[in-house]
């Protein structure tokens, strides 16, 4: 996930150094990259926050690849 969100960083970063003129590069910079990335990471740290406070359960691990059971 982060490598993604890097990426998105980097493309955000080189369109908004491709504007014309500066109050376009920041608004840029603001809505392509800093509210994505606030929203991101309110995002998982609520769920952290709900996790550890009981709200959530953690998720199962998930069953072996190849439908052979652990019986």
């Amino acid at each position: 996930m982060y490598i993604i969100w890097i990426g998105w960083l980097y493309v955000v970063l080189m369109f908004a150094l491709g504007q014309r003129t500066l109050p376009m590069t920041i608004f840029v910079l603001i809505l392509f990259g800093a509210l994505p990335t606030w929203l991101l990471l309110f995002v998982v740290r609520r769920r952290q926050a709900m996790k550890a406070n009981g709200d959530i359960a953690p998720r199962k691990p998930r069953r072996p690849r190849g439908g052979q059971s652990e019986d």
